[in-house]
This record gives C-alpha cells, sequence and structure tokens, in this order.
C-alpha cells in the first residue's frame, strides 16, 4: 500500500497497522467535522502545548486517543470543525512534533 493511502486511511478510519516506527493506535471511524494526527517525540510538554494551540483557536476536542512506544508518539484528535493552513502550521510549530496531518471528515 502506497505511504499516501496509509495516511489516509489513518485518518479517516481508524488505525496504523504494521508500522515499525509508531506505536499501533486504534480509533474510531471518524465522525467529527475534522482529524488531527500528530506524530511526535515523547518530551514533557508536548500534549500541554498541542492542547494550548487548539484551545487559543476555539477548538473543542470530541475524541482523543494517545499512545507511546519507542521514543515517539501518536495522538489522534477528533475536532469540531475543520482545521486551517494557519492552526496546522501552529500544531507542527510544537516543540517534539515530527509530523502532522488533518483530514476532514467524508461527510463533513
Amino acid at each position: 500500500m502506497k505511504p499516501d493511502a496509509v495516511l489516509r486511511d489513518f485518518l479517516t478510519l481508524d488505525a496504523v497497522r504494521g508500522s515499525v516506527d509508531l506505536p499501533r493506535v486504534s480509533v474510531a471511524t471518524l465522525r467529527a467535522p475534522s482529524r488531527l494526527v500528530h506524530i511526535l517525540r515523547v518530551q514533557p510538554g508536548v500534549m500541554s502545548q498541542l492542547k494550548g494551540v487548539l484551545a487559543t483557536a476555539g477548538f473543542k476536542v470530541s475524541q482523543l486517543h494517545f499512545e507511546t512506544e519507542g521514543g515517539f508518539g501518536d495522538a489522534v484528535v477528533d475536532l469540531n470543525r475543520p482545521l486551517d493552513n494557519a492552526r496546522l502550521a501552529a500544531v507542527t510549530g510544537v516543540e517534539g512534533t515530527v509530523r502532522a496531518f488533518a483530514a476532514r471528515s467524508p461527510a463533513a
């Protein structure tokens, strides 16, 4: 499966499977307007900063899943509205971020 297809499935369906670098995380199918996937290095304050960026922009979290393994983590956050480019850039700017992706619900 191509990397883009894996990420699309991860963002909108339910899980990362078979990754050697990331912890296995399983979440429900996306039902909120958008989903943020934040891949991070495990270090103090990353989740606090991420939550701060979202709260400052007025996002409401409907679901949050967080798993860590081997020094890396996946935070999967379902949000009440889509992330715009500025908010995604702010999330990417959180210290410890490896990569961040956002997807809109197929129903949105």
